[in-house]
C-alpha cells in the first residue's frame, strides 16, 4: 500500500522572478511537456525535471581530497543501501489476560517489515535452538531481512551471573552452517549493558573477530549487536551502588571492547507534544564526535513507540512531525543506520491490562496490523533509500543551524556556512554538511514541530547544478539560490554536481 502520492520538489514562487518563467523552462526542460502545477499558496510545483531557475548555464562545482568516513556493515545489506532496523522481532508469545494470540512470525508479517522498507531485525527472540529459527531466517532469506540471532550456546550476555563465551574455535564451528544463509548478520549480544559487563563484551568480540577469520571470506561481515544506554550517569551506568561513573567513562569503557559500531537508544519525544528533548542536538553531535574519532560508524534507535511499560507516560508515542524529526535530525548528524524500537509489539507488553494506551506502542501491533507510526516509517525509509548512495559514501563535516528551531546545537562543528554554500536564510533549519567524494553534500531539515511548512532558502556562491532528493523523488535544479520547502521535521538532500 502506497503512503504518499507523487513526491515533489516544491520551490517558493517569490524566488522565482514569475511562475510563467518557470513553467516555461520546465517545458523546455521537459521536451514540451508541461508537468508543472501551482498549489493553494501559490507554490511551484516540480517533479522529476531538470529546472533551471537562474536561466544561466551551470558552472562545474570544485572538488576537492575526499575525507575519510567509517561505514556500518550489515550481512546481506549492499554497502551504499543504509541499514534500516527493527529492534524487536516477530514472535509467537503474544499471550496474558486471559488470551493468546496468533504468532506473527508468519509471511505477511515479514512482507509487512519489508514493505516498510526495514532491511534488517534484531531478533533475540527466536533463539538458534529454538522451535522458530529456521522459520523466522527462512522469511528473513526470502523478504531480503539481516537478521542478528541470539545464540546463547556460544554467546549468552544477557545475565551477569550466567555469562557464556565459546572458544573461537566453538564460535566457527557454530556459526558456519549459518554462513550459507546470505542474510544471517550474526550475534545479539546485549541491550544497554553496564560497565560492568564490559570485560566479557571485550572477550566475546576478540574470540568472535578470531572465529571470523578462520571462516574466512563468507563471514566478514558478521557483528555482534550491542546497543548502549541513553546519556544517563551514574549506578546504572556501573551497576555498583557505591562506585558510579560519568558518562564520558561508560563510552571510553565500551570503545575499549574493541566494538563493531556505536548503538545507542536515547528517545528524546516527551513530555508535551511537539516538544523534544533540550539535549537531543546536542546529544547527537557528542555520539557523532566520539564515533568519528574512534573510527566507528554510529547509528541510533527511532522512538516508534511511547509509554514503555517501565516508564509509563514519560515517552509518549510520536506525532509524525516527531517521527521524521528524531529520524532526520540524525542523519544530519552523520548516522549510517536507523533502527526503530519497537519494529512488533514487545510480548512483554501484553501482560499489562488491556486498556493501557500500548496497543499502537509498534509499527506493527500484537495483533499483526500495522499502525500509524508504520506509515510515517514507510515515508521517511523511502526517502532514506533515495538518499542511500550518498549518504552511506559520505563523511559528515558539521551543522549548520538558522533560525531559533525547536532545538538547539552549541557544539563544536557548528558552522555558519560550508563550501560553495555561503548562507541559509527562511524558516528555521538544520543542515547537514558533508563531503561526498570530495564534493558537497548538504540535507536540509525544517526544524520545527509545530509548523505546517517551511521555506528555507540556500544562497551558494556561484550557479550551479544540484541533485535534490525529496520525499523519495530526484531532480535537477540549476541556481544560485533556491528555496526548498519542508513540512515540520522534514528533509531533503541537496548534492552539487
Amino acid at each position: 500500500m502506497k503512503v504518499f502520492n507523487k513526491a515533489v520538489l516544491i520551490f517558493k514562487k517569490a524566488v522565482l522572478s514569475a511562475v510563467a518563467m518557470i513553467i516555461g523552462l520546465c517545458a523546455v526542460a521537459c521536451g514540451g511537456k508541461n508537468d508543472v502545477s501551482v498549489d493553494q499558496s501559490g507554490n511551484v510545483v516540480l517533479s522529476g525535471n531538470t529546472i533551471n531557475v537562474s536561466g544561466k548555464s551551470p558552472v562545474a562545482s570544485k572538488k576537492v581530497e575526499a575525507a575519510e568516513f567509517a561505514r556500518l556493515t550489515v550481512r546481506g545489506i549492499a554497502a551504499d543501501e543504509m541499514p534500516i532496523g527493527g529492534f524487536f522481532p516477530p514472535s509467537d508469545g503474544y499471550k496474558g489476560n486471559g488470551y493468546r494470540l496468533p504468532s506473527l512470525i508468519t509471511d505477511e508479517i515479514y512482507k509487512k517489515i519489508s514493505d516498510c522498507g526495514l532491511n534488517y531485525l534484531v531478533d533475540f527472540q527466536n533463539e538458534v535452538s529454538g522451535n522458530h529459527f529456521e522459520e523466522a531466517l527462512g522469511l528473513g532469506e526470502k523478504y531480503g531481512i539481516s537478521t542478528y540471532f541470539s545464540y546463547k550456546e556460544i554467546l549468552n550476555l544477557q545475565n551477569i551471573n550466567t555469562i557464556k563465551i565459546a572458544s573461537p574455535e566453538e564460535m566457527a564451528s557454530g556459526l558456519e552452517p549459518l554462513l550459507r544463509y546470505e542474510h544471517f548478520a550474526g550475534l545479539y549480544g546485549k541491550d544497554e549493558p553496564s560497565a560492568n559487563y564490559y570485560p566479557h563484551i571485550k572477550k566475546a568480540i576478540s574470540d568472535f573477530k578470531i572465529a571470523k577469520d578462520a571462516l574466512g571470506e563468507s563471514a566478514k561481515d558478521l557483528c555482534i549487536y550491542i546497543n548502549l544506554f541513553p546519556q544517563v550517569s551514574g549506578a546504572m551506568l556501573s551497576s555498583d551502588e557505591a562506585h558510579p561513573i560519568s558518562y564520558d567513562e561508560y563510552l571510553s569503557g565500551f570503545f575499549d571492547c574493541d566494538p563493531f559500531f556505536v548503538m545507542f537508544d536515547m528517545y528524546p519525544i516527551a513530555g508535551l507534544e511537539n516538544t523534544v528533548a533540550g539535549s537531543w542536538l546536542n546529544y547527537l553531535g557528542k555520539m557523532n564526535e566520539e564515533a568519528k574519532s574512534h573510527g566507528l560508524a554510529w547509528q541510533g534507535f527511532a522512538q516508534a513507540g511511547g509509554n514503555f511499560f517501565d516508564v509509563p507516560d514519560q515517552h509518549r508515542v510520536a506525532n509524525k512531525n516527531e517521527m521524521f524529526y528524531d529520524v532526520n535530525t540524525m542523519l544530519a548528524f552523520g548516522a549510517k543506520g536507523i533502527n526503530y524500537f519497537p519494529c512488533c509489539f514487545p510480548t512483554s507488553y501484553v501482560q499489562l491490562a488491556p486498556e493501557e494506551r500500548i496497543n499502537d506502542n509498534s509499527l506493527i501491533n500484537k495483533y499483526g496490523s500495522t499502525t500509524p507510526q508504520y506509515y510515517y516509517a514507510q515515508e521517511i525509509n523511502a526517502n532514506i533509500k533515495a538518499m542511500s548512495p550518498y549518504l552511506m559514501n559520505s563523511a559528515h563535516m558539521g551543522v549548520i543551524l538558522n533560525g531559533n528551531g525547536v532545538c538547539a546545537y552549541m557544539g563544536k562543528n557548528k558552522m555558519d556556512g560550508f563550501r560553495q554554500l555561503k548562507s541559509v536564510s527562511g524558516d528555521p533549519s538544520l543542515v547537514g554538511c558533508f563531503d561526498y567524494f570530495g564534493g558537497t553534500a548538504l540535507l536540509v531539515v525544517n526544524n520545527t514541530l509545530d509548523e505546517h511548512r517551511g521555506e528555507i532558502t540556500l544562497s551558494f556562491d556561484d550557479n550551479y547544478e544540484y541533485t535534490v532528493i525529496q520525499r523519495a523523488t530526484t531532480n535537477n535544479v540549476i541556481a544560485e539560490t533556491f528555496t526548498l520547502t519542508l513540512e515540520a521535521g522534514e528533509c531533503a538532500l541537496v548534492v552539487i554536481k
